[in-house]
Formats: structure tokens, C-alpha cells, sequence
């Protein structure tokens, strides 16, 4: 059985990359839905799970990136989920918002060919930023 939307947009926001694939398999209405029955809420400890699990190589690039690239806009790139695009208004927790933004905006470049990638000490210093 699938699990709720809700549920996996919760955990998603809750820094669990490995749901960004069943994002996808959700009609963007759907999701819009999920998201109105409560604010939408990124935390700095959310973002430092996903920096921790990266840079201990239990994520690759390309799920980081798909991650980041959604908390950072409100809807899934390249085709993920059925419908028109509607952005989730996701808020950043607000005494963390500019680590946060920093750091989605660092995992949002990865595989790019410039700034595409993060060493171990630039991984530290976000990780320390959010803690």
C-alpha cells in the first residue's frame, strides 16, 4: 500500500532524500492538497541530516540535488509528478534561514559544472553553520 502524501512530504521536509522518488509518483493536485492541511517547514536539522548522510557517502549527488532543488522551490524538476507545476510554500525555520539557505543553495548547484561539487571541510563548515 502506498503511503499518504502528507506522510511523505513530511519526510521529505524532514530530511529523508530516499522520498523525493515517491514524490514523483503523486499528481501535483494531490500534493497541493497534502500541503495545505499545514505549514510546510524546513529546519536547520533537517538540512544537517542530509549534509551528514552525503558527506558520509550514503546519498549520491543526483538524489541531494533533487532534494535541495525541491525544498528550495515548492515542486519537483524534470518531469516529477502529473499536472501543471504549482509551488508548496515552504518556509525555512526562520533563526536558521540563512544557513539553510546556504547550504540548499550549495546542494542545489551539485553536478553542475561550475560549484558542482563540495569538499569534506566546506561539508563541515555547512554542517557546523546548522548546528
Amino acid at each position: 500500500m502506498e503511503e499518504p502524501s502528507d506522510r511523505v512530504l513530511a519526510a521529505v521536509l524532514a530530511g529523508d532524500v530516499d522520498k523525493i522518488a515517491a514524490l514523483q509518483r503523486y499528481p501535483v493536485a494531490e500534493l497541493t492538497a497534502a500541503a495545505s492541511r499545514g505549514p510546510l517547514l524546513l529546519t536547520g536539522s533537517a538540512v544537517a541530516r542530509v549534509l551528514r548522510r552525503y558527506a558520509n557517502g550514503e546519498l549520491s549527488d543526483v538524489d541531494v540535488q533533487a532534494w535541495a532543488s525541491f525544498v528550495r522551490r515548492g515542486y519537483l524538476l524534470g518531469g516529477g509528478g502529473t499536472g501543471p507545476v504549482q509551488p508548496m510554500p515552504i518556509d525555512w525555520e526562520a533563526d536558521q534561514e540563512d544557513a539553510i539557505a546556504a547550504a540548499i543553495e550549495r546542494l542545489d548547484e551539485l553536478g553542475d559544472a561550475v560549484d558542482g561539487s563540495l569538499d569534506s571541510a566546506e561539508l563541515d563548515q555547512l554542517i557546523r553553520s546548522l548546528n
